[in-house]
């Protein structure tokens, strides 16, 4: 009988409004990509079997297509964190 592997999903998190940083956070450049493509390339790079990014639209439209990599449109960032998890977790299949 075949082993069935383990099915692990990753949540990014990337709805903030990056009000404190005074311009869009995870679109600045760092070492030649945006913030947010290092932690992008590292769940990529992983072994996780799905990875969701929850963010705004600004985010979403520069996500690599990747077939396991989805993005989740958080219509609502200013509701907080705990709003961008569950978003992220309602879409785990």
């Amino acid at each position: 009988m075949k082993k069935k592997s383990a099915v692990v999903c990753g949540v990014l998190l990337g709805a903030g409004l990056s009000t404190r940083f005074c311009s869009e956070k995870l679109l600045h450049p760092f070492m030649g990509m945006p913030l947010f493509s290092w932690a992008l390339q590292a769940a990529i790079n992983s072994k996780l079997s799905e990875i969701l990014f929850v963010g705004r639209q600004e985010i979403l439209q520069h996500l690599p297509s990747v077939p396991r990599l989805r993005g989740v449109c958080n219509l609502e960032p200013d509701i907080g964190q705990s709003h961008s998890m569950k978003l992220g977790l309602r879409h785990i299949p």
